[in-house]
Order: structure tokens, then sequence, then C-alpha cells
């Protein structure tokens, strides 16, 4: 991320989802939330409920993902997103919703609530 326009006191709440890959066959979609304060010296992890992943998807994104792709060992060059919409018929975004009956939204709403009401115990104390 590009940090040079933001100010060097500035709070910073960023997500990143990323797939993990639970005891060698069981695939998740998983969101993790970081809260950065400068200023007061706190910094916050919290991670979204987990989607599970069917693994005939992760196949996909690795099948689609050209071997000489520089982000090779940290991802692919598919999202899971474009896999499981594509495999629900639904948009990238809707994926969730389809696939588990909650949306992005909502998950990540979830642990955003769980990071603020940390962060504001970390500032009481």
């Amino acid at each position: 991320m590009d940090t040079s326009s933001i100010p060097r006191n500035q709070v910073i709440v960023s997500i990143e989802n990323f797939i993990v890959d639970i005891n060698g066959d069981k695939w998740y979609d998983v969101g993790c939330l970081v809260l950065d304060d400068p200023v007061m010296g706190i910094n916050i992890e919290v991670y979204t409920q987990m989607t599970p992943i069917p693994n005939e998807c992760v196949n996909q994104m690795q099948f689609e993902t050209p071997i000489d792709y520089p982000l090779k060992s940290t991802g692919y060059s598919v999202t899971v997103g474009a896999v499981m919409a594509q495999k629900l018929n639904v948009s990238p975004e809707e994926w969730h919703q389809s696939w588990v009956g909650i949306s992005r939204k909502d998950i990540i709403q979830q642990s955003a609530n769980a990071l603020a009401n940390l962060y504001k115990n970390r500032l009481l104390r």
C-alpha cells in the first residue's frame, strides 16, 4: 500500500482476504482486519468468520495461475471471488451470500465491531 499520501498521525484500518488450507484438504476464505494507530502505538488484528471453499475451486485457481506468475509464492492470479461467482452464477460481490447465506458485508461488519471495541478498550486503559 502506498502510504505516502496518508498523514503520519492518521489511524488506518485495512482489510485483506486470503484463503487458507486447514488439515491439508479443507480450504477457507478469511479476512484480516488491521487497525494501526501510530500516535497511540496501537496495532490490532482481527479475523473474519471463515467461509468454506470447495477444493475444485482452489484447483481451478491453481490451474489458471501461470507458472511464471510473480506472486505465486503468496497467492494466485485468479481470485476466489471470481471462481466462486462463476460456480454460483452470481457477481463476485455476492458469492458469500449465495454460498453460505451471509453477505460479505455482514461478515466484515461483525469483525469490524470487534475491532472497534478492542480499540476502544485499549484507548480507555
